[in-house]
C-alpha cells in the first residue's frame, strides 16, 4: 500500500563556528572568482554567453547586502553551476560546513527516489517507523518535495542541458544535498 505522508525538516543555520562575512569581503571574492573562472576556464561560454555569465555573476553580487556566513555564500554561489554547465566545474561547500555536516548536523532521514514527477521515500532512516518505503514525500518544509528535487538537480554541476547525471547524484545523497542548499 502506498501511504501518502508530510514531513518537515527544519533547515539549519551554520554551525556555530561559522561567522558571519562582511558583505565587502564577499563581493571581492566574488570578483576574484569571476576574474579567475575567465582566466582559467577554458569552455566558459559554451553554454552561456558572456552577458549571461556576468548577469549571474551581478545577481550573485547584488544579493549580498548584508554580512552572511560561508555556507550562505556558497548557496549563492550556486546557480554558477547552471550557467557554466560545464561537468568538471564543481562549487563545494566551505570546509568547516563539511566537517559539521559529517559529525555535528541533523540529516534529512529519508532516502529517495524520483518517479515521473513525484518523490518517493526509498528508506527510512529517521526514528519514525509508521512513514513506509514507498511513501511519497509531498512537502519538505512547506515547499512541494519534487520542486525541492528539481532545485537541487539545477544547482549540481552538469554537462550542457543534461540532467541525468545530476539527477542520478541528487538521488543517491538527497539528505546531502538537501543539507547543503
Amino acid at each position: 500500500a502506498i501511504c501518502m505522508c508530510l514531513w518537515s525538516c527544519a533547515q539549519q543555520s551554520a554551525p556555530p563556528t561559522s561567522q558571519k562575512i562582511k558583505p565587502q569581503l564577499l563581493l571581492e571574492d566574488v570578483d576574484i572568482f569571476k576574474e579567475q573562472l575567465k582566466k582559467i576556464h577554458s569552455g566558459l561560454y559554451t553554454y552561456s554567453s558572456k552577458q549571461q555569465l556576468d548577469s549571474t555573476f551581478s545577481a550573485i553580487a547584488n544579493s549580498i547586502k548584508e554580512p552572511i556566513t560561508g555556507i550562505d555564500f556558497y548557496r549563492k554561489l550556486l546557480p554558477l553551476h547552471n550557467t557554466i554547465r560545464n561537468g568538471h566545474t564543481f562549487i563545494i561547500p566551505p570546509e568547516s560546513w563539511s566537517k559539521a555536516a559529517e559529525n555535528e548536523l541533523l540529516h534529512f532521514p529519508f532516502d529517495v527516489y524520483r518517479d515521473t514527477e513525484k518523490l518517493y521515500i526509498l528508506r527510512n532512516l529517521s526514528n519514525t517507523m509508521d512513514i513506509t518505503p514507498g511513501s511519497e514525500l509531498l512537502t519538505i518544509n512547506k515547499r512541494p518535495a519534487i520542486e525541492v528535487y528539481w532545485e537541487l538537480v539545477a544547482n549540481w554541476t552538469k554537462d550542457g542541458y543534461n540532467t541525468t547525471y545530476p539527477e542520478k547524484i541528487v538521488q543517491q545523497d538527497f539528505s546531502e544535498f538537501f543539507l547543503n542548499t
